[in-house]
């Protein structure tokens, strides 16, 4: 049985850094939504596991947060968001209001 996503992901064009076990990669954001990411990296990732993602949402907001992965259909992995600052949650709550009014406005 699949899980329902209780959110629209949202397209996004942002390169991160994952690391796991002290293995540190670049990745690629595709989409997202406050509670998770769709992410693109060379490593190799399976459901269940734990990885710190560090992203810049815009040249003045970056975030840092635990995600469990999901999915795993290499090199395209979902994840969900375990571990996040109240922070760090406020700036990608905040970046996500403003790319919806964006969107909305047609910027």
């Amino acid at each position: 049985m699949s899980q329902q996503r209780d959110q629209y992901r949202m397209p996004i064009e942002r390169t991160g850094r994952l690391t796991r076990n002290g293995e540190m990669s670049e990745c690629h954001l595709s989409d997202f939504t406050e509670q998770g990411f769709q992410i693109q990296t060379n490593i190799h990732l399976v459901a269940g596991e734990v990885v710190r993602l560090t992203c810049a949402l815009d040249t003045h907001s970056e975030i840092e947060c635990g995600l469990t992965v999901t999915h795993a259909r290499p090199p395209v992995f979902g994840s969900h968001i375990v571990d996040i600052s109240p922070e760090h949650q406020e700036r990608l709550s905040r970046f996500i209001q403003h790319f919806i009014t964006l969107n909305m406005i047609g910027l």
